[in-house]
């Protein structure tokens, strides 16, 4: 690689670097909250700070893959490309169902670009909170919701007397990483903490 190549993508590098720094102040300043207590930096903020960033250095082109569209479904990939070499920085890819939830009621073909978009965003590291879109996050938060209910009508308290009461082989299925992972779009930080100390002081005393 000749010295020039090497200034090239340093500077590429670094024009990276400060556009992942303006998304993450994005996401401290204009996200919004979603169900289940998390936050989310829209895709038209990220697009914002993507275009002040790097102008139209770089593409954003999204098409419809037809083959996995239908009357049901539509599919969409997103790419990013360098316009100078034509080489691909990102790309993302995005599934949405018709019908499936208010937005693709009527939206869904839109839904579904926007969700490739902030997909091949993040895949360059601008995500600014989590790999997937807002509607994918609410739509978590609502089966993650509705499991927890069934399992425990009383909530919070009823978990955490659960949590406290449960035999060590119970104890050890319901702190498994996944269930814990589904906590996350049910309760609150507070409670999310107040779990953390009740478990972190039963692994204390079954391994005394």
């Amino acid at each position: 690689m000749t010295k020039s190549n090497e200034c090239i993508l340093d500077d590429h590098a670094s024009t990276v670097m400060n556009c992942m720094s303006r998304v993450a102040d994005l996401h401290k300043k204009d996200s919004i909250g979603t169900k289940g207590g998390k936050t989310y930096t829209e895709v038209k903020h990220r697009v914002t700070a993507f275009r002040e960033t790097f102008g139209y250095t770089y593409g954003i082109d999204t098409n419809i893959i037809p083959e996995l569209c239908n009357d049901k479904q539509v599919a969409v990939k997103c790419t990013i490309t360098d316009v100078c070499n034509g080489n691909i920085v990102g790309s993302g890819l995005a599934f949405e169902l018709i019908g499936k939830g208010p937005v693709n009621q009527t939206s869904a073909l839109e839904n579904c670009d926007t969700s490739a978009i902030g997909r091949a965003l993040a895949s360059m590291g601008l995500g600014g909170s989590e790999y997937a879109s807002l509607f994918e996050m609410n739509n978590l938060g609502n089966k993650a919701g509705k499991k927890f209910e069934d399992e425990f009508p009383g909530g919070f308290d009823e978990y955490k007397k659960k949590l406290c009461d449960a035999y060590d082989k119970e104890f050890v299925s319901m702190i498994d990483t996944g269930k814990l992972s589904l906590l996350k779009a049910i309760f609150n930080k507070d409670e999310l903490n107040k779990i953390k100390i009740i478990i972190n002081e039963r692994k204390e005393q079954m391994n005394g």
